[in-house]
């Protein structure tokens, strides 16, 4: 059986666990900075000692009321030994000396040997995993402490009602046990369903952060292909605008040969005429058709091209070109004198007429 030394063993252990736990919120309160997981394992101290406490009174009256078995005993022995234990182990993560000096025997628990710097952000990191599993401890033995609470009340209240005790007294006592019993059966369902959200939140944060990565991962392959495609189709487009400018230089060329001028009339015609654009070439092999927006280089040489057809002579072809205010041209560019030498008597023409205007040539 247990005795007075062991009752007080365990009412030791509940009081030195209420103490740390004032101790903890009373820092929490002042220290701003300290995280909120302190306060988580200040309560499951406090919470995990008053059960402790409770469990002692019921030990103390058992020589009475026999309600403990043997075993329920030494389960309450247990329960307050690994309690103590826990209760060490945290004085030990916080407090400065660490686990460098040993922790005095007393109950006395001040918040100046609590290492403030535990709690910093460079320093907290390391901390936190070692409050884990004293955390979880006390929950383990919370849980066997309510269950053997449980237990012993639930005997309690069916020796109360097989003895058919009649007294005011003893019914007051019954109503409390019941309402005690009550009270801790809805204080576990309000655990429980604390932790239960917790899980929750923590699975819902777990969630939101995997959506935020797969979308932003889509968004950076989306990027990417984009402007793949659109490189990819300024080269196609750069290359077909090439190939369309070649194929119109070898048509007008084609078509300068057709008007008998010389090469270096040719020459200087090709390096003045303006290049149509993607718009205006509308076919691959383009003509030199006279429209609203020509140039006189390129209107002499639409009238040449015509004279061509009427079988007129390479002197008015040149003639008609001239008329249209072509730049003027090189110094061993041939006159129509020089022309009219290689063709009949017949054909010439006067010297009026070759007109080269002497303003510079703008551009086309």
């Amino acid at each position: 059986m247990v005795g007075i030394e062991q009752v007080s063993t365990i009412l030791v252990v509940a009081q030195l666990g209420i103490l740390l736990s004032k101790v903890l919120i009373e820092y929490l309160e002042e220290a701003q900075e300290a995280p909120s997981r302190i306060l988580r394992i200040s309560n499951e101290i406090q919470t995990t000692s008053e059960r402790l406490k409770e469990v002692a009174n019921l030990v103390d009256v058992n020589q009475r009321t026999r309600l403990f078995s043997e075993e329920g005993l030494q389960s309450a022995l247990r329960a307050s030994t690994e309690c103590e234990q826990v209760i060490q182990e945290v004085r030990l993560i916080l407090r400065k000396s660490g686990y460098n000096k040993p922790i005095p025997t007393d109950c006395v628990i001040d918040k100046d040997e609590i290492d403030i710097s535990h709690f910093t952000r460079i320093k907290w990191p390391f901390v936190k995993p070692k409050l884990a599993v004293p955390r979880a401890e006390l929950q383990r033995i919370k849980s066997d402490l309510i269950l053997l609470f449980i237990t012993v009340m639930a005997r309690r209240a069916e020796a109360v009602y097989s003895s058919g005790y009649s007294s005011s007294e003893e019914d007051s006592e019954d109503e409390n046990d019941r309402a005690q019993f009550h009270e801790f059966k809805k204080l576990r369902v309000l655990k429980e369903e604390e932790k239960q959200l917790e899980d929750k939140a923590l699975l819902l944060n777990i969630q939101r952060g995997e959506k935020r990565k797969m979308a932003e991962a889509e968004r950076e392959r989306i990027e990417v292909e984009g402007v793949a495609k659109f490189k990819e189709a300024l080269a196609r487009q750069k290359d077909e605008r090439e190939s369309r400018t070649r194929a119109f230089k070898g048509a007008l060329e084609a078509q300068l040969s057709g008007l008998g001028l010389s090469s270096e009339q040719n020459e200087h015609i090709l390096q003045h005429i303006r290049l149509p654009n993607d718009d205006e070439i509308n076919s691959n092999t383009p003509n030199l058709e006279h429209d609203r927006t020509a140039t006189p280089l390129e209107a002499g040489l639409f009238k040449a091209a015509s004279a061509s057809k009427f079988n007129l002579s390479p002197k008015l072809m040149w003639r008609r070109i001239m008329r249209n205010e072509i730049p003027k041209l090189p110094k061993d560019t041939k006159s129509p004198a020089d022309l009219a030498s290689t063709y009949d008597e017949d054909e010439s023409i006067s010297y009026e007429i070759w007109v080269i205007d002497s303003h510079p040539y703008e551009g086309i």
